[in-house]
């Protein structure tokens, strides 16, 4: 579900970041619902959430995930805001649409 560069980012002393995995994945499900597609599944790989250390999370689409964005009209920059607590994560997108 993740992308090798998102398993590295979310790797910390060599073990993988629970945290970090469940925000990234409730921030794919948030992107994912911008598309308004219920026929598709989550194209989980496709999308990607990075986090250069130190900045706010990107959105980068490629393959399917880009293809269904195109077709919902989003054409900007999508947003994304993760928050955890604990054990839990959500995540929020936005974007604009012609």
């Amino acid at each position: 579900m993740l992308h090798p560069d998102e398993i590295s980012e979310c790797t910390r002393g060599g073990r993988l970041d629970v945290p970090s995995v469940a925000g990234r994945l409730a921030a794919k499900e948030a992107v994912f619902k911008l598309f308004r597609c219920q026929a598709a599944v989550v194209p989980w790989r496709s999308i990607r959430v990075e986090r250069p250390s130190g900045t706010w999370p990107v959105v980068c689409l490629d393959g399917v995930a880009a293809k269904l964005a195109r077709a919902a009209g989003i054409r900007s920059e999508i947003s994304v805001s993760i928050s955890h607590d604990g054990a839990y994560a959500v995540a929020v997108a936005a974007t604009t649409t012609e």
